[in-house]
């Protein structure tokens, strides 16, 4: 699973080089590492200024992605948030390394709620609340996890979710934003959560 892990990792990196043209699959079938040229990795790290929502369970693609650094260290980030919402006195990204903002905004697409993602996104990618001392952040990638929530939803809670999604694509044009489905949970093909995973 952490190899698993870490290489979907890796393979989210480069989601911001796709074109906007076309939905963009990335999951346990991107395995070979080996076939993503370096010089787009690199590009994806001088170019991608990530945020990542999470709680207990997104941070497996942290721990992944810090993994991936110990056979591929290609794959640089380095989190630059405190910089950004503080001032200059604290370390920002080199220009050559991926800006990675962990556990930013707080909370999952469930908790505290089914739509509070959707607020906090909004007013950190506009700073309508001036907590950032320094800004535009640029921030171009937004990935939000789930934590368990999918496995109890309804299709009324997805329909929220994709709604929102939809509404902050449209906001944000210049960013990215990555529709993450839940983890397994033991309820296979005719579960909630694998119909509420492919609503």
């Amino acid at each position: 699973m952490r190899k698993g892990t870490a290489l979907a990792a890796g393979c989210l990196a480069l989601l911001c080089l796709a074109g906007n043209g076309r939905a963009l699959v990335i999951d346990h079938h991107c395995t070979d590492l080996s076939l993503v040229p370096e010089y787009w990795i690199r590009q994806a790290r001088s170019t991608i200024k990530l945020t990542y929502g999470h709680t207990s369970h997104g941070s497996q693609v942290v721990t992944g992605m810090e993994a991936l650094l110990d056979s591929f260290p290609v794959y640089q980030f380095f989190n630059d948030h405190a910089y950004y919402r503080y001032g200059g006195g604290n370390p920002q990204a080199p220009d050559t390394v991926m800006s990675f903002w962990d556990y930013v905004p707080g909370g999952d697409l469930g908790n505290p709620n089914w739509t509070a993602w959707a607020g906090l996104t909004d007013t950190m990618l506009s700073n309508a609340n001036g907590a950032y001392t320094i800004y535009p952040h640029l921030r171009n990638l937004v990935v939000w996890s789930w934590c368990g929530q999918v496995s109890w939803a309804d299709s009324g809670n997805i329909a929220t979710y994709l709604s929102l999604m939809t509404q902050l694509e449209l906001a944000y044009p210049g960013a990215t934003f990555v529709y993450m489905t839940s983890h397994l949970d033991g309820t296979g093909a005719s579960g909630n959560l694998n119909l509420r995973n492919n609503q």
